[in-house]
């Protein structure tokens, strides 16, 4: 039940063709980013941090994540965000 009440905490990304989004379920509307927005995507701690050219933030917890699909997420950020 705790891990039912805290899905609103936890984003789902899916990596589309040229944005990435983020869903926190069905109250929440879901986020977009264009990879061409992402001025710089910093690291620290368990969080990416990708910071966008509008001032605005967006954070993934990695720690929320299996290690394998944190390194795929990687993988796939430096493949699509030129910086």
């Amino acid at each position: 039940m705790i891990q039912y009440f805290r899905m609103p905490e936890k984003d789902y990304i899916r990596m589309e063709e040229d944005r990435v989004t983020f869903d926190k379920g069905t109250i929440w509307p879901r986020k977009a980013v264009k990879y061409e927005q992402v001025e710089e995507v910093a690291e620290v701690n368990d969080i990416i941090l990708l910071k966008i050219n509008d001032g605005r933030e967006q954070e993934i917890h990695t720690d929320w994540l299996e290690e394998q699909d944190t390194q795929e997420l990687r993988v796939s950020l430096r493949e699509r965000i030129e910086i």
